[in-house]
């Protein structure tokens, strides 16, 4: 995959450690996972049974921010559902695009694309807006102290509980403001060490006093970055 995002001059840029809210994806996951709670019920083992319906689901469902279904802006149609065949060749004869009618298709298709891209433009900047009036500002500058929300995992083995660990860590130094809100951390024993883009929303202002100079980080953050390259021999 590096190798084809290279060919084809694609960067593929990093969101921000522990904020999924900046992956599309992610999103969609959460509705999904959603879904398939109410699905399998007391079944949790047979949630695979369920994947084909819940796809279709999200396929045929008229999107909010686009206006549009997910399949029709894929395939310029809605999706068949499964009794269609079965019950209703009528409106699958109906549904196929002929030669004749391929043209005028294309461009209502082309323009409903564009409409499409335009509503989601807006919705976009209303979610902005609603998101940005309970957004705490960040003041953070190149070369500020900062502390660090933990994210940190109970282990029975070693008999550490996360609940118990410091809610916060470092002093780590910001290196470089990546965008607005994403900020890239480095090590302040060694700055040009990185360790990560991390999230306004996981930063805190350190406050430096006495002997503040010696803190280190209880759990030092590691670099987490693309796999590395397998090397054919």
């Amino acid at each position: 995959m590096q190798q084809i995002t290279y060919c084809f001059g694609i960067t593929t840029p990093f969101i921000p450690l522990y904020h999924s809210e900046s992956n599309p994806v992610e999103r969609k996951n959460r509705e999904f996972k959603t879904q398939l709670a109410i699905l399998v019920q007391d079944h949790h083992s047979e949630w695979d049974h369920h994947l084909s319906s819940i796809r279709f689901a999200i396929n045929s469902t008229c999107c909010d921010s686009t206006g549009y279904s997910p399949s029709f802006l894929t395939f310029g149609r809605e999706i068949r559902a499964p009794y269609d065949p079965v019950y209703d060749l009528r409106k699958v004869i109906d549904a196929e695009n002929f030669i004749p009618r391929i043209t005028p298709y294309l461009k209502k298709l082309a323009t409903t694309l564009s409409e499409a891209m335009d509503r989601n433009c807006k919705k976009q900047d209303v979610q902005k807006t609603r998101l940005d009036s309970r957004r705490r500002p960040a003041v953070f500058k190149k070369g500020d102290k900062v502390l660090l929300k933990s994210h940190t995992l109970s282990s029975s083995k070693s008999g550490f509980s996360s609940k118990l660990a410091p809610k916060r860590d470092g002093p780590y130094m910001i290196l470089r403001i990546a965008s607005p809100t994403t900020y890239e951390l480095g090590s302040c024993t060694n700055p040009p060490e990185r360790i990560g883009r991390y999230h306004a929303a996981d930063l805190s202002p350190f406050v430096e006093g006495t002997g503040s100079d010696t803190l280190t980080p209880l759990i030092p953050k590691r670099r987490r970055g693309r796999p590395k390259k397998n090397v054919s021999s």
